[in-house]
């Protein structure tokens, strides 16, 4: 919920400004009607009509949004009846994943076309709200401040993927996606290179 949205004091307002997103085709959505996508199972959120739409929020999980010095939104997405719908979690996933082969596959592509598509399925990546401030923890550090869970994962990803040795990699045997232990490792298991040696052995 706090992934799309361009501000965080969506809450406050009569209306959202969206991101592109899986839930919409829209860039302004009434806050009334976003938040019903993540509050299908009785929501605990009730719109005051004012000078302000303001969300009430009545859950046991509250006290936890102002320990951790976040926007009101957050006792939304910490309460008990905060969800999010499978078809938009194996949307995200399934896009890792065939980005991930594009950054993995494009350099052997022997077709031009083909290499083309994986670099334009590369460049579609991109994030938005990802901010981070500087604190002294010893020495001057910098603390990423992620607005959502998906953010942090993009920018896990976004690392792992440009990092020269390559950490995560596509399996050669069963195509799962799995992080490297070592530069050489192009199999997620041991029983995953122990087949895919002998099916090629079997080729021979």
């Amino acid at each position: 919920m706090v992934s799309y949205p361009l501000k965080l004091d969506f809450i406050e307002k009569k209306e959202v400004l969206l991101n592109t997103d899986p839930l919409t085709d829209k860039s302004i959505m009434k806050t009334a009607d976003y938040l019903k996508h993540f509050l299908p199972f009785g929501a605990d959120v009730g719109i005051m009509e004012g000078a302000k739409n303001v969300a009430i929020v009545e859950t046991s999980f509250l006290p936890i949004t102002m320990f951790m010095d976040r926007p009101p939104v957050y006792e939304i997405v910490f309460s008990k009846n905060y969800a999010e719908k499978f078809d938009w979690l194996m949307a995200a996933f399934k896009y890792w994943y065939v980005h991930l082969g594009a950054c993995s596959y494009y350099d052997n592509a022997k077709e031009e076309i083909i290499r083309e598509l994986h670099v334009k399925t590369l460049q579609t990546f991109s994030m938005q709200g990802l901010s981070y401030c500087i604190k002294l923890i010893k020495t001057p550090t910098i603390v990423w401040e992620f607005p959502a869970l998906k953010t942090a994962i993009d920018t896990l990803y976004s690392f792992y993927v440009t990092d020269p040795d390559r950490p995560l990699r596509i399996c050669k045997h069963c195509g799962k996606a799995f992080v490297a232990t070592n530069k050489r490792a192009e199999f997620c298991s041991v029983p995953c290179r122990n087949q895919f040696n002998v099916y090629k052995s079997r080729k021979r």
